[in-house]
């Protein structure tokens, strides 16, 4: 090991010979950026001692620090384990060249370095029990130099974790927390999260809360912000998935002024939608399979979903006060049906009068009761979207909605009669836009070609009514019709020729006319203004399918 009694000396030396060489200043502006602490810690080394460094030490630190940052890309681009091994092996073997090269003069601050990114270099590579040996060095013979000592403490403890030994990591997190030189590093708001997760998965939620809050504090926030956001998150959901509401709330509305009712009625709509997505995506594996036997998950989940719609009814006064009642009431039904769709459904009349209590002018009112609307009509809850309609004054307006309330309830002949009110209205444009909607309404849902036939004949817009038409042909079984507008496109419109040639072969192929099929698809291959798209490329695989040798030029004239 090192022989620590030349440091002194040695670094007096330094600073004599940089205090001659000032050009040393220009050179320090390439070191790598100072962590910004209140983000997060990090491996890199500090700017104050990157610049302190010997050119020969600047010139290992940044070898041994690109291998490293080799096998971080490669492992952020997923390579599997196998192929990242060797990227960290050879990182670890640079690092310790480094430390080798500088045995007998290196300083106390670098050579800890040096160890604990070995150390890191070998965790990366698997092989967590020569890591944990080079972070005990580190710690054995410098535990003063507390900027990295503690770093080397946590990943001792992240090693016994991931060999699958929570007792050793939960020793060694206590270890570093308890200490109070080690706790006022950025890693000891991690070491409190990972003990905290270590007491949640065994069942002790108190303890993990209390692990947890112990991060929330100011000191944390300023030197390891994203830890003690994550924290945070983390102590939020656990406060709230076991139901303890008014400690949620002291969390939640931390730093508002409690007449802020804007910033808060925010803060508890956001949470909402945030609980509600934690509900489904990560509680039941977080919370429910570990605290509940499977016979109880559901129960408890519904349970929740009760006691999360009743905590969100409880700031209907403070929606009230921030003028966003509209906001509470429709995510408050949305809460609600998620725990039963009876009790939502109770909630529409209450939310039919406050739509008409607002002070909103007709289109504000029209648009809340159409989205509302289609709420109502994705719980399948019809009658009730129905009430919506009355607070749509406009007639057309009113209308449109009756019509997509009633195709989504497959209510047809109410949804055609709507759209027959809307062709009947003296306005062109109104009236363009129903009778589109009107033929596709015959096409796709009632299937009366004949009328949507008629519908795209007075339309008259090619070549996009062209291509429905000769799909209503289609399907109403007029295949000549259908070929006949297949052709007036390929003819009229050169930007559809090369779809509407591959249609036909298509049709031709499916009515058991090989040989037109096949003539069709030549002919896509022929002409040379169509060899790039994505019909030709089509084409070409069909005739192999058919058994048609496509090798060499393709020259055919069929028409």
């Amino acid at each position: 090991m090192i022989n620590e009694r030349n440091h002194v000396c040695r670094r007096a030396t330094a600073r004599i010979l940089r205090g001659l060489l000032p050009a040393l200043a220009v050179l320090a502006a390439a070191a790598p950026r100072q962590l910004r602490a209140q983000e997060n810690w990090s491996w890199v080394m500090p700017t104050r001692i990157y610049q302190n460094l010997e050119f020969s030490e600047r010139a290992g630190i940044d070898r041994a620090r690109a291998a490293y940052q080799r096998a971080e890309e490669a492992e952020r681009h997923r390579k599997p384990v196998n192929e990242l091994i060797p990227y960290y092996r050879a990182a670890a073997a640079e690092w310790k060249k480094v430390l080798l090269e500088n045995e007998m003069t290196a300083s106390a601050p670098l050579t800890a370095y040096l160890l604990f990114m070995q150390g890191l270099s070998l965790q990366g590579a698997r092989d967590r029990n020569a890591a944990i040996k080079a972070y005990t060095e580190l710690l054995d013979y410098f535990i003063d130099e507390r900027w990295i000592s503690t770093a080397a403490l946590f990943h001792i403890g992240l090693a016994h974790q991931q060999n699958g030994d929570d007792r050793r990591a939960q020793k060694t997190y206590l270890e570093l927390v308890e200490d109070p030189a080690h706790a006022r590093h950025p890693l000891a708001a991690r070491a409190y999260r990972r003990l905290g997760d270590i007491s949640w998965r065994a069942k002790k939620s108190r303890e993990a809360l209390e692990y947890w809050r112990s991060v929330i504090t100011e000191e944390y926030k300023a030197i390891a912000r994203n830890d003690y956001n994550e924290v945070r998150d983390i102590c939020g959901q656990a406060l709230a998935v076991t139901g303890q509401w008014d400690a949620y709330e002291e969390l939640l509305f931390e730093g508002m002024e409690q007449d802020d009712h804007k910033k808060r009625a925010g803060a508890v709509h956001r949470a909402a939608d945030w609980l509600r997505n934690r509900m489904y995506h990560f509680w039941p594996w977080w919370y429910y399979d570990v605290y509940y036997p499977e016979r109880e998950r559901e129960p408890k989940r519904r349970e929740w979903r009760k006691q999360m719609a009743v905590w969100y009814d409880s700031h209907r006064a403070l929606f009230a006060a921030a003028d966003r009642q509209w906001d509470h009431a429709v995510l408050g039904f949305r809460i609600w049906r998620e725990y039963s769709g009876e009790e939502a459904a109770k909630r529409v009349p209450a939310i039919n009068k406050l739509l008409g209590e607002l002070k909103l002018d007709e289109a504000g009112k029209a648009k809340a009761a159409r989205d509302f609307a289609f709420v109502l009509c994705d719980n399948k809850m019809f009658d009730e979207a129905r009430s919506m309609l009355p607070h749509v004054k406009n007639l057309v307006d009113n209308l449109w909605l009756s019509y997509e309330i009633e195709n989504r309830a497959n209510q047809l002949p109410a949804a055609q009669l709507a759209l027959e009110q809307i062709v009947a209205q003296k306005d062109p444009a109104t009236s363009l836009a129903g009778k589109k909607r009107l033929a596709w309404f015959h096409k796709e849902r009632t299937r009366q070609y004949d009328k949507a036939i008629a519908l795209y004949l007075d339309i008259s817009q090619p070549p996009g009514t062209l291509w429905d038409l000769q799909e209503c042909y289609r399907r109403a079984g007029k295949k000549v019709e259908a070929y006949t507008v297949l052709t007036e496109l390929a003819s009229i419109f050169p930007s559809e020729a090369a779809r509407s040639v591959w249609i036909q072969g298509q049709y031709r192929e499916q009515d058991g006319e090989k040989d037109k099929a096949i003539a069709c698809y030549r002919r896509l291959l022929s002409q040379p203004e169509w060899k790039k798209t994505w019909e030709s490329s089509q084409a070409h695989q069909a005739l192999e399918r058919l058994g048609i040798a496509t090798g060499g030029a393709v020259i055919n004239e069929v028409r």
